[in-house]
């Protein structure tokens, strides 16, 4: 069991990004600072941190939901195993104490820990569901023109349009002028404009708007 509780020494990653997403979210739906905004913008990380951090609060509402229930079946057993209690109490915040016996299983008061829990449990699941409404939430993929760029962009639109995250728009931007006279210049607007072909086919076949920007 030692070993077990050690599992909740460390906070595991990606928590701290989505706990700031979910607090500028509350604070933009509650117009916390006396301002409503019509919109809220977040620039996100790369695309396989952005995908792992958009399916994260899913995962951690079912990881709680399991978490608790374990918490239960310890709870019950703690009656019968007097040192357990104290493991518990620093596992789930129960606060047992010294002499092995601590609060017994049906006291009224909830740890303070299991309170915690099951408050942030809400807020992912309050997450979860804006993420996938497409009335309030949409995701907008900005790349460049470059093969490697657009593989990326369209692997990030495939997982969205899988997860039910809706994707409308798009933007790609830096690119280079088709006048310019110089001849490396030349080739990268040469190659920009093939990328630029396929990015359209994209667009037309998954309905997404793209706009371009030099």
């Amino acid at each position: 069991l030692s070993d077990f509780a050690d599992i909740f020494d460390a906070v595991p990653p990606g928590v701290d990004e989505l706990i700031a997403l979910s607090k500028i979210v509350a604070l933009a739906q509650r117009d916390a600072y006396g301002i409503h905004f019509d919109r809220v913008v977040i620039d996100t990380a790369p695309t396989g941190h952005t995908l792992r951090l958009l399916t994260f609060p899913d995962f951690l509402d079912r990881f709680i939901t399991r978490l608790l229930v374990l918490r239960s079946r310890f709870d019950g057993a703690a009656n019968m195993l007097g040192g357990a209690q104290q493991l518990l109490g620093k596992v789930f915040g129960g606060g047992g104490g010294g002499g092995g016996g601590g609060a017994p299983a049906d006291a009224p008061d909830e740890p303070t820990a299991v309170t915690k829990l099951k408050e942030f449990q809400a807020q992912m699941q309050a997450l979860q569901a804006l993420l996938h409404d497409p009335e309030t939430t949409e995701f907008c993929i900005v790349t460049i023109a470059t093969a490697l760029s657009l593989n990326e962009a369209e692997r990030l639109l495939l997982e969205l349009r899988r997860e039910g995250i809706a994707v409308r728009r798009g933007v790609v931007n830096r690119l280079i002028a088709t006048d310019v006279a110089d001849g490396y210049v030349t080739r990268l607007a040469n190659g920009q404009r093939q990328c630029l072909a396929e990015l359209d086919d994209l667009a037309a076949r998954c309905a997404v708007d793209v706009t371009q920007v030099p």
